[in-house]
């Protein structure tokens, strides 16, 4: 074990450097791990290799050799490729405001993107999390008895989730929060995401976060050339206090609302030019929903013109809507049921469904579990559906990607979900999985588009946030804009080498 005294202060010249490399650090000590036919040697300062009180239990090799930094265990330690820099004594749960202008840019080479009518994989997303750093209260990581301003006995806040945010809590209108949501989305090969939509005067304000999300992609997309897509998700349930003959007055409404406000805009999400919109039933007091399939073909009659996807296979709305959108199976009393029966049936279903109907847009749907037992079950009582070490995700891929190339159905597939933390559906990296989620994901992207996709890319978003919540200057933005243009144009080794240079001379 040696002692390091002397930081490296360098910028421009790691560009050249993009397989092993060390980060120095005052104060810190190292240790260099190597490749053993039983995976990665490291010596005896790796217990103090710690993030938020869990050891890391795998780092990923360039050229057989990883170099890994150990430091206080109040330090959070970055690790990526053979690199591990640590900024000591961070402040993961720190936001910043990051200004929201465009900044002037240079010509950018446009990436290979896809047209909105071929959107190829969207990601459910929640836009529901408000934290009392950035606004003021706590919002969903509260639910139930929870309290995010106590400590569990891990050390990570008590929220109300079945596993625990890599960039830990977060809030849905913090706009380093969305850039690295959409940058990580990005690597992974996914196009677009579909809010969960309460109308527009919900109680936690969703539908401000909803355009903050907008303001964030047509930044992003302003900047570095990518063309993201954003739909949005009506929950039937926002009707639920209304008086029967005041609901489908109320939700012409809000799905007008909707095409005023938001499907106009550049990167809403449309199929064949048309906005979509996706609808979620509620379930009332025993009746399949609160609008009957006359009352929402009314609506729609009346509006100008979108598609409506309906969950499920009920023929008499699908009879009155465009599309069939499928979902996570149900909870089953055997955890390990992951759903079989559900992915046997739901794609033969959805294609007799299109025949009978003549439906102009299908989606998959896959998932990696659920879990919603940190709020049981909205109270309701906790479902469970085991992860098994990422199986279930895995068949759920396989079925969809068979279904999308039959050609007739699941011309989009979505992701269930990017972030729904309370009920344990999320792919969003997490202590307990780290990125292995989106790289499976990237697999069976490729599949479908046959491009190819970086895990090593997976950090360099978690880098640039993590520069702007401990670092937050105009020399740190001007440092992070730098590195998103290499980043969006895939030099992802450059754009890592300069955040991580940049981060180790702080």
């Amino acid at each position: 074990m040696e002692s390091i005294s002397n930081v490296l202060a360098i910028r421009h010249f790691w560009y050249s450097v993009c397989s092993a490399f060390c980060v120095a650090l005052a104060g810190c000590t190292f240790a260099v791990a190597t490749a053993t036919e039983s995976g990665l040697a490291i010596p005896d300062a790796s217990p103090a290799l710690q993030l938020d009180a869990t050891p890391i239990t795998q780092l990923t090799l360039i050229d057989e050799a990883a170099v890994v930094v150990a430091a206080t265990p109040t330090a959070e330690i970055l690790v990526s490729g053979g690199l591990a820099a640590v900024i000591p004594d961070a402040t993961p749960i720190q936001s910043l405001n990051v200004p929201t202008e465009e900044i002037p840019l240079a010509e950018v080479p446009q990436l290979n993107m896809n047209t909105a009518q071929d959107v190829t994989v969207l990601a459910h997303y929640m836009a529901w999390y408000k934290t009392r750093e950035y606004s003021g209260e706590w919002l969903y990581w509260d639910w139930g008895d929870h309290n995010p301003d106590n400590l569990r006995l891990d050390g990570f806040p008590d929220a109300a989730t079945a596993h625990r945010p890599l960039i830990g809590l977060y809030d849905s209108r913090d706009p380093a929060v969305l850039d690295y949501q959409l940058a990580t989305a990005w690597a992974t090969g996914i196009r677009g995401f579909v809010i969960d939509w309460y109308g527009p005067n919900d109680r936690g304000n969703i539908d401000g976060a909803t355009q903050a999300m907008f303001a964030a992609v047509e930044r992003m997309s302003n900047n570095y050339g990518i063309d993201f897509k954003v739909g949005l998700m009506y929950e039937e349930k926002t009707l639920g206090h209304l008086e029967d003959e005041n609901k489908p007055i109320v939700a012409k409404q809000h799905i007008q609302y909707i095409l005023d406000t938001y499907s106009e805009r550049p990167h809403y999400l449309r199929h064949d030019d048309v906005p979509v919109i996706f609808y979620w039933q509620a379930l009332s007091h025993d009746i399949p929903a609160l609008l009957s399939p006359a009352q929402l073909g009314t609506l729609q009659s009346e509006l100008p013109e979108f598609k409506l996807l309906y969950l499920g296979a009920n023929s008499d709305y699908l009879a009155v809507t465009d599309g069939f959108y499928s979902w996570v199976s149900g909870a089953n009393e055997d955890p390990l049921d992951y759903g079989e029966d559900y992915l046997n049936w739901v794609y033969p279903e959805m294609e007799f469904q299109s025949s009978q109907h003549e439906l102009s847009l299908t989606v998959g749907s896959v998932y990696p579990g659920f879990d919603d037992s940190a709020t049981n079950g909205w109270g309701g009582g906790s479902r469970f559906i085991d992860r098994q070490d990422g199986l279930v995700y895995e068949v759920a891929w396989q079925r969809a990607v068979e279904a999308n190339q039959k050609g007739s159905i699941a011309n989009l597939i979505q992701v269930v979900t990017w972030n729904d933390w309370p009920e344990g559906t999320e792919i969003e990296p997490s202590i307990e999985y780290g990125r292995s989620y989106l790289e499976t994901t990237q697999t069976h992207i490729s599949t479908l588009t046959g491009e190819t996709y970086s895990a090593d890319a997976l950090v360099i978003p978690e880098l640039i946030l993590t520069a702007r919540r401990n670092y937050p200057s105009a020399e740190t933005e001007a440092i992070v804009h730098e590195t998103h243009q290499l980043f969006f144009q895939n030099r992802y080794p450059e754009a890592q080498a300069l955040i991580s240079a940049y981060l180790a001379a702080q």
